[in-house]
C-alpha cells in the first residue's frame, strides 16, 4: 500500500513538472510569434522556395520544416537553461506594453547570446545544405 501512494505522489509531481515545462514551452512560441521572429523565419523559407522547381520546393519545405523544429526545440531548452518561466512571463508583457525585448539578467546575456547565435548559426547551415541540394 505504501509503494502504490508513494507511485501517485511521484507520478503527481512529475506530471506537474511536465505540464509546467510545457507551459514554459508555450511562452517561449508566444515570445517568438509576438517578437517577430517567426513570421522573419518563414518570410526567409517564402523567398527561398520562390527560387526552386515545383520538386525543389517539396523538398526544400520538408527539410526546412524539420531544421526550424529542432531549431525551436533546441532555443526552448537553451531558454530554459539561462531564464525562468517567471523571466519569460515578464518579459512579453514588457515587449506586449513597450514593444521592447527586455530579458532580465544581462550578466548572463553574453553567454547566452554566444550560446543562441551558435544555434542560430547550425540552423543557418541546415538550411543553407537544404536550397544547395536543390540548386
Amino acid at each position: 500500500m505504501k509503494n502504490i501512494i508513494m507511485v501517485f505522489i511521484l507520478s503527481l509531481y512529475g506530471n506537474i513538472g511536465f505540464a509546467q515545462d510545457a507551459a514554459f514551452k508555450k511562452d517561449i512560441v508566444r515570445f517568438n510569434e509576438i517578437t517577430g521572429f517567426t513570421a522573419k523565419i518563414e518570410a526567409v523559407k517564402t523567398g527561398v522556395l520562390e527560387s526552386l522547381s515545383d520538386e525543389g520546393k517539396k523538398r526544400f519545405s520538408e527539410e526546412f520544416d524539420t531544421a526550424f523544429t529542432t531549431f525551436k526545440e533546441k532555443s526552448a531548452a537553451l531558454f530554459a537553461q539561462y531564464y525562468t518561466h517567471d523571466d519569460f512571463k515578464s518579459t512579453i508583457k514588457h515587449f506586449e506594453e513597450t514593444n521592447e525585448i527586455s530579458l532580465p539578467e544581462i550578466v548572463k546575456g553574453e553567454e547566452f547570446s554566444k550560446a543562441y547565435q551558435k544555434l542560430n548559426e547550425e540552423f543557418s547551415v541546415a538550411v543553407q545544405k537544404a536550397y544547395l541540394k536543390e540548386q
